[in-house]
């Protein structure tokens, strides 16, 4: 079994914000353009006008700049991160929230990749360009990081530059 547990630093912090929102902000420009697309094919239907593309073009491009800008940071972010990998399964909770989250609970065979920096490991899921856990490497309390890198020895992504 390994445990990553603790409060992640305002650094690791702010590079997997960076990597979440560009993430997000991908996943977001598709529905953009697909709305946007929509609309265009609907103005030349006459079912609706011009206007609703300026509108929704301008919405969707404002959107998009915000989730570039603003940082994922939260409370949740800021409350101690518990991950447990053990059979198969990983595990991401949250704990001493006002709201309590239901645990992330995910298989290790839906791992896409693991990207190594120097400070953290980001896992990336197959199914959801958007699910990523962040595990600390200081944080770890259970095992050790050799047992976590052999355990997705083919999955591992060694990043040399900072995001």
């Amino acid at each position: 079994m390994i445990e990553f547990y603790g409060i992640l630093s305002e650094k690791c912090l702010n590079q997997f914000s960076k990597k979440k929102n560009l993430k997000n902000s991908l996943f977001f420009m598709f529905f953009t353009l697909s709305a946007i697309m929509v609309t265009i094919v609907l103005s030349l239907l006459k079912i609706a006008t011009v206007h609703y593309f300026y509108l929704l073009s301008i919405l969707m491009v404002i959107l998009n700049v915000i989730l570039l800008i603003v940082p994922a940071h939260s409370a949740i972010f800021r409350s101690p991160i518990k991950i447990t990998i053990n059979n198969d399964i990983i595990i991401c909770s949250i704990e001493h929230l006002a709201k309590q989250f239901k645990p992330k609970i995910r298989k290790i065979r839906h791992v896409k990749k693991i990207i190594v920096y120097k400070d953290w490991y980001l896992i990336i899921f197959k199914y959801d360009i958007t699910d990523m856990i962040v595990c600390q490497k200081n944080l770890i309390r259970k095992g050790t990081l050799e047992e976590f890198e052999e355990i997705f020895k083919n999955k591992l992504i060694k990043k040399i530059a900072v995001i």
